[in-house]
C-alpha cells in the first residue's frame, strides 16, 4: 500500500491518498472542488517487442482488446457492432480488408510521425504496450515517448481531416479508441495529430476522461468474459483467447464525498465502503473474469 501526498489546486488543503485513487477525480474534503489525483510515477504497460503489421503482431492484437476495438464495444463505432466484433474474436485472426485510403494513411504515417516530432521537439515511436494490470487490454500506438510521458494518435485520412478541421476536435467516433490509450498508459493526455501534404498540421490534445474509463473498463471486461464463454464453447482451443490474469485488485464504483475537517485530511473517508468495492476474480476452470462484492466474498 502506497500513501500519496498532494494538495488541493483549489484551496492548498494538503492531503493523504491510498495509491487506489491515483489518476482518479477526487472532491477535495475541505472545499468541495474536484480534481484529479496525480498518478504514481510507475508504468502501468509493459512494452511488447513486435512490429505492427506483422502476423506475430496481428496475432498478438487479436489475442486481446485493443484501443481500436473500444469505440465498437462501446456502442460508438458506426460502422461495426460489438457483436460483430465478438464474432471476428472468437475466431481464427484474419488480415483486415484495407482500402486505398486506409493504405495511404500508412504510407503518409512515417512523415507525419515526423513532423509531430518537430513541432513537440520529442522524439516519439510506434509501440505495442500492453496493461500489467489486465493483460487482455493492449494499444499498439503510432508514436510514444522513451519515458513513456506522451503519446500520439496520427490520422492521415481526408475524412478525418475535414471532420477535425472543421469542429476543432477529435471527432466522436475516435473518443473510445484515445480513452482507451490513457487507459493502458496511466497519460493525463494524448494528442490527436491529422496529417495531409500540402495542408497545415492540425493538433488536438484530447484530456484524459476518468468517468468515460471507468465505463470503458466495465464495458471492455464485459465483452472479454462474453468473449471467452463464446470460445470455451468452440471445438479446438488452438485460437483460444489467452485469458485475462488473477486479479485480486479493488475498483471503486464511485468517489464518495468526505466531511470537511481542519489540517491534513485524509482521504481514507472517501475511500468506498465494503459495499462499495468490487474484486475482480478469474474462476480457475473457465478463466472467467467475475465481480464478487467484498462484503460477501469473505
Amino acid at each position: 500500500r502506497i500513501v500519496m501526498k498532494t494538495q488541493c489546486p483549489h484551496c492548498g488543503q494538503s492531503i493523504e491518498a491510498d495509491d487506489q485513487w491515483a489518476g482518479m477525480d477526487v472532491p477535495c474534503p475541505t472545499c468541495q472542488q474536484v480534481f484529479p489525483l496525480p498518478l504514481i510515477n510507475a508504468r502501468q504497460f509493459t512494452i511488447v517487442k513486435l512490429q505492427q503489421g506483422t502476423r506475430e503482431w496481428l496475432e498478438w492484437r487479436h489475442n486481446g482488446l485493443g484501443a481500436s476495438d473500444a469505440p465498437t464495444i462501446m456502442g460508438e463505432n458506426p460502422w461495426k457492432t460489438a457483436a460483430e466484433l465478438l464474432r471476428e474474436k472468437a475466431g481464427p485472426p484474419r488480415d483486415s480488408i484495407k482500402t486505398a485510403a486506409m493504405l495511404r494513411g500508412t504510407e503518409l504515417e512515417p512523415e507525419a510521425r515526423r513532423r509531430y516530432i518537430l513541432r513537440k521537439s520529442r522524439d516519439v515511436e510506434p509501440a505495442c504496450l500492453q496493461s500489467t494490470q489486465y493483460e487482455c487490454l493492449r494499444a499498439s500506438v503510432d508514436g510514444i515517448t522513451t519515458d513513456g510521458d506522451m503519446v500520439v494518435e496520427i490520422k492521415c485520412g481526408e475524412s478525418v481531416y475535414r471532420k477535425t478541421a472543421d469542429c476543432g476536435c477529435a471527432p466522436d467516433y475516435y473518443y473510445g479508441q484515445l480513452q482507451h490509450i490513457l487507459a493502458v498508459t496511466g497519460l493525463q493526455s494524448i494528442d490527436f495529430w491529422c496529417y495531409l501534404p500540402g495542408l497545415p498540421e492540425l493538433m488536438i490534445p484530447v484530456e484524459r476522461d476518468n468517468h468515460y474509463i471507468e465505463r470503458l473498463m466495465n464495458a471492455e471486461l464485459t465483452f472479454w468474459n462474453d468473449l471467452l464463454r463464446a470460445a470455451s464453447h468452440r471445438a479446438g482451443a488452438d485460437s483460444h483467447p489467452a485469458p485475462p490474469p488473477q486479479s485480486d485488485a479493488l475498483v471503486p464504483d464511485r468517489v464518495v464525498p468526505a466531511t470537511a475537517a481542519p489540517g491534513r485530511q485524509s482521504l481514507s473517508s472517501l475511500s468506498p465502503s465494503a459495499s462499495q468495492l468490487t474484486r475482480l476474480q478469474r474462476c480457475p476452470k473457465c478463466g472467467l473474469v467475475m465481480r464478487v462484492d467484498s462484503a460477501r466474498s469473505g
